[in-house]
């Protein structure tokens, strides 16, 4: 998405692969029994489409201040704003009791400090669209450590899917490499 937000110069045939690569990821993410209009409830399309838009946002903020801060303070700014969106979206809730949510909670907020912290590294390192690139591999790891760390069942479809998404996110890549060898 966030290639469609900085227009980028890699054309017709980039756009198509990354169209392909969100028909893939809708092959992931589909319900058991396959795709259809009923298998997507407009608040999650919403909700999923504010996630990719939001998540294209993070790339070109990073794009825009890789110049000025280092990833750590990128980093500092990320944690300060999660956390206080977290306390703020959070009041009046009662705290966990259950030690295992506490643990859950905790494991889920390194790890999204960890996935950050090579986000804002990765994108320090390359363009906002090359990133973006490889975000869309997201869903192709998640499927693939539910099905080996979690033993979570994977179907054909989802199998196509990623498949989809990874020939469509090479196909990108090697336009975006074509294209800064051609810039250089």
């Amino acid at each position: 998405m966030s290639k469609a937000i900085l227009l980028s110069t890699t054309g017709a045939v980039a756009a198509l692969a990354m169209l392909t690569a969100g028909l893939g990821i809708a092959l992931i993410v589909h319900p058991q029994g396959g795709i259809g209009p009923e298998s997507f409830h407009p608040s999650g399309l919403i909700a999923a489409l504010a996630a990719a838009a939001s998540y294209a946002l993070t790339f070109l903020v990073i794009a825009k201040v890789k110049a000025t801060d280092s990833a750590n303070v990128l980093n500092l700014w990320c944690a300060l704003a999660v956390l206080l969106l977290g306390m703020a979206l959070s009041l009046g809730e009662p705290l966990p009791t259950d030690p295992r949510l506490v643990a859950c909670g905790l494991l889920y907020g390194f790890c999204g400090l960890v996935g950050q912290t090579l986000i804002v590294w990765g994108t320090v390192r390359t363009t906002a669209a090359s990133g973006s690139t490889a975000g869309v591999l997201i869903p192709v790891f998640a499927t693939m450590i539910g099905f080996f760390a979690l033993k979570q069942p994977v179907d054909a479809w989802e199998i196509l899917g990623m498949l989809v998404v990874v020939v469509s996110a090479a196909v990108v890549a090697r336009l975006e490499r074509k294209g800064e060898s051609k810039q250089a």
